[in-house]
């Protein structure tokens, strides 16, 4: 997409940087920018000096714009405000902890334009500890002559592109970052390329990642609470529709709660070497026609919900767009033809669970996990225990009994 007047918002979701903020702000204007600009700090309920810190960079930068959460909502929801209140019809959204080449933000600008992309990416990121001379890893995008692909992503060596710059248009069409799990920039990104944008990467580009001693990131503190697979599968919900049957039934009956193991038994892993094993029958044959903004819908029409397929991806469209009931009710079906696993289970409790939350901030998510944690162990050695789930799914049933559908 051509942009003709080019406004760039810089969003930077922030909870508790205290100790980084600042040089990731003083990255953002040491950048020499050659469209209108602004930049938005998001403090997402910090319990630190973090609020502290960027009343006093709003002095040195008067450009730059405080908007505070009374309580923690999340990266995505930080994100989401911050864009919600943006002028741009560009956004670029920035870690807290994170520091930007000089120009990188111009360069991707004008790469956008030329090749009248909806997005554009970093071509390397360099990560390091005590700063940003002294580099411990490079990674580097080899994409360059093509737009990347929505199967790129499922490759053993997929592009880093959680930081990319992207016009409002494209965002709104992706339906903006996922705010119901831990993937919030995993998920924007399969959302984006799952309905059709064009993302390219940027030659000679650079972006310094920021790794801790001692402080966890937000990846790893969600990967130490056993969730890598189950947040995994959560950012493939908006786009199951593109995958074949048989990828689709193997995706949802993959035990997401206990095979958490990264670089190894995971279900990222597990859809690595299906591609790689088949790439013809990874996807379905017609599935780009359905990798548009109304892509679901669009798969709908084609091929209807007499499948069991069908049923169980309409079940989840209508979790995400909150209609919980009409999800129970297909669930319900599936569950008559006597289909039970975990994923199931849980995916019936979390419709149960949302029918119930009433106040803004609950997370529907963790109350699953409360909820379904004596049948689904998140880091059980030996397997769902098969009793417990059948006393779960009948409890599961009892409760569609007393709910009108």
């Amino acid at each position: 997409m051509n942009v003709q007047k080019p406004f760039l918002s810089i969003i930077v979701p922030c909870y508790n940087c205290e100790t980084t903020v600042e040089e990731a702000v003083d990255s953002i204007f040491s950048q020499t920018m050659l469209i209108p600009y602004q930049v938005i700090a998001i403090d997402d309920g910090s319990t630190d000096q973090t609020g502290t810190v960027l009343e006093r960079l709003q002095q040195v930068y008067p450009l730059l714009q405080v908007i505070s959460h009374s309580v923690n909502k999340g990266g995505g929801a930080a994100r989401n405000t911050g864009i919600g209140s943006s002028k741009g019809n560009l956004i670029y959204c920035m870690d807290s902890d994170n520091i930007l080449d000089e120009n990188s933000l111009q360069k991707m600008v004008q790469y956008l334009q030329k090749k009248q992309a909806d997005g554009v990416a970093f071509e390397k990121r360099k990560y390091f500890v005590s700063g940003k001379n002294h580099i411990s890893t490079t990674v580097q995008n080899t994409v360059l002559k093509r737009s990347l692909h929505f199967s790129d992503l499922f490759e053993k060596s997929p592009p880093h592109i959680d930081n990319f710059l992207f016009t409002k248009k494209s965002y709104l069409e992706a339906g903006k970052y996922p705010e119901h799990h831990g993937f919030d920039t995993q998920g924007y990104e399969v959302a984006f390329l799952g309905t059709g944008h064009s993302l390219w990467i940027c030659p000679k580009t650079i972006f310094f990642h920021r790794q801790f001693d001692t402080k966890k990131s937000y990846f790893e503190r969600e990967y130490e609470k056993g969730e890598f697979s189950l947040n995994t599968y959560l950012t493939l919900e908006p786009v199951l529709h593109l995958f074949s049957d048989t990828v689709v039934e193997q995706i949802c009956t993959y035990d997401v709660f206990s095979k958490n193991i990264l670089w190894d038994e995971n279900i990222q892993s597990f859809l690595q070497r299906k591609l790689e094993e088949k790439a013809s029958s990874f996807f379905r044959n017609d599935y780009e026609k359905f990798m548009k903004p109304d892509g679901f819908s669009i798969y709908l029409k084609h091929v209807g919900i007499r499948e069991k397929n069908s049923q169980y991806l309409l079940a989840i469209h209508y979790i995400l767009d909150r209609k919980y009931l009409k999800a129970l009710g297909y669930f319900e079906r599936i569950m008559a033809t006597g289909t039970q696993g975990p994923l199931l289970f849980w995916n019936c409790t979390r419709a149960c669970v949302a029918l119930g939350v009433h106040h803004e901030g609950e997370n529907i998510i963790s109350l699953t996990h409360a909820m379904t944690s004596a049948c689904i162990p998140v880091r059980r050695p030996e397997g769902v225990r098969k009793g417990l789930l059948t006393i779960g799914f009948e409890k599961i049933q009892r409760i569609l009994k007393r709910v009108k559908i």
